[in-house]
């Protein structure tokens, strides 16, 4: 008699964070029939997540072209009613990509999201309403996951409203079929789960509909040489965006500096966020006197695969310190720098929920340095 397939699991991840994450669901729940789903940076690069991805781990690898843009140089020559009919012709095509991944699938036991906030990513979210499963399982996206969380604690019953709203008034065949192809093709679907799963690092108080499973990243541990390396004069310091200015620029060297100050004689190495550029990184390195890290993914997963021991790990608000502070033995210290809300531009409320995370949660591992101007 031959075996029952498993209904397939299907893993939807758009950094590679997320990824690395999906892969410990892969063997937290040991699941069988997995299917990774990548969407596409916008830049189109995808090197960051190759180092993760491994054949054992999927029944099948895609990517997915979801994040289209206009192109400007296009958008200069077309008059606007044509750049109106260009502009609806790349939302039918990203929504077009969403359609066939949900008949590709039609019905899946548990469905992983990276992320699942209707403002950010409307595609995640229009992804759970529209490919059917069993279970829905939200993946750790750094401190997304705490808001994520809080705004469903706010709103148990509330729903954010499908685009199109029914009807009891008598419609054409024609309307019938145009309302259809809207919803389909147009809109996102951004009605709230009634409740899913949390499978992460952080420790939650969830709403009574949903279910809270603790990441403590066991497979990754496992991965862990037998000997490690040990750089007792070496600190990991752990950038963040500069391009989007959380910080104004000036500042940020400033305190850049402070750290310098902070840490002494010992050597730093940086690592650079992806987005940052170049030249923004060269003067990064050189207000911290400092080398860079050649991360080929994610930083978490270089140093517990390389078998790295610092002496610390610091940032200012980056969650990967508390991710490190329950991956990194104790002799490891993890140094967050407090910078305060008067001095965020664009990340002020996602920094304040960071700190006080970790002063709730985290502080007997992590040491908070406040820093002044």
């Amino acid at each position: 008699m031959k075996g029952i397939k498993a209904k397939p699991n299907v893993f939807v991840v758009n950094t590679p964070h997320q990824l690395l994450n999906a892969i410990e669901a892969v063997h937290w729940f040991q699941l069988t029939n997995n299917h990774l789903v990548v969407i596409r940076p916008k830049n189109g690069a995808l090197e960051r997540f190759m180092p993760l991805i491994k054949v054992g781990d999927w029944a099948t690898v895609s990517f997915l072209a979801v994040l289209i843009e206009p192109r400007h140089r296009v958008q200069k020559l077309l008059h606007p009613v044509a750049n109106r009919w260009y502009c609806r012709y790349l939302r039918f095509r990203r929504m077009h990509a969403l359609a066939k991944l949900a008949a590709r699938f039609q019905h899946v036991d548990k469905l992983f999201l990276g992320h699942y906030s209707a403002e950010w990513t409307p595609f995640m979210r229009h992804i759970a309403n529209t490919l059917k499963h069993n279970t829905l399982c939200l993946l750790d996206d750094g401190t997304d996951t705490i808001k994520i969380n809080e705004r469903r604690l706010r709103s148990e019953s509330d729903e954010t409203n499908a685009p199109i709203k029914k009807s009891a008034s008598w419609k054409s065949a024609g309307k019938i079929i145009e309302t259809h192809l809207r919803t389909k093709y147009f809109h996102w679907y951004l009605a709230e789960a009634p409740c899913v799963t949390f499978f992460t690092i952080y420790d939650l108080d969830v709403r009574k509909s949903d279910r809270l499973i603790r990441n403590n990243y066991s497979y990754l541990r496992s991965l862990a040489p037998a000997q490690y390396t040990y750089m007792p004069d070496t600190v990991i310091f752990i950038g963040d965006c500069s391009v989007d200015d959380y910080i104004e620029r000036n500042t940020h060297f400033n305190f850049l500096s402070r750290v310098r100050e902070y840490f002494g004689e010992k050597k730093i190495i940086y690592v650079a966020h992806p987005r940052d550029s170049a030249s923004r990184v060269t003067q990064i390195k050189e207000h911290l006197q400092c080398e860079l890290w050649p991360s080929s993914s994610v930083i978490e997963y270089d140093l517990i695969v390389q078998g790295i021991k610092p002496k610390a790990v610091a940032a200012f608000a980056s969650s990967a310190l508390i991710t490190l502070a329950h991956l990194m033995d104790a002799d490891v210290e993890i140094v967050c720098f407090y910078v305060p809300p008067e001095h965020w531009i664009h990340w002020r409320e996602d920094a304040v929920g960071v700190y006080d995370y970790m002063k709730r949660k985290a502080q007997e591992r992590i040491t908070i340095v406040p820093l002044c101007r």
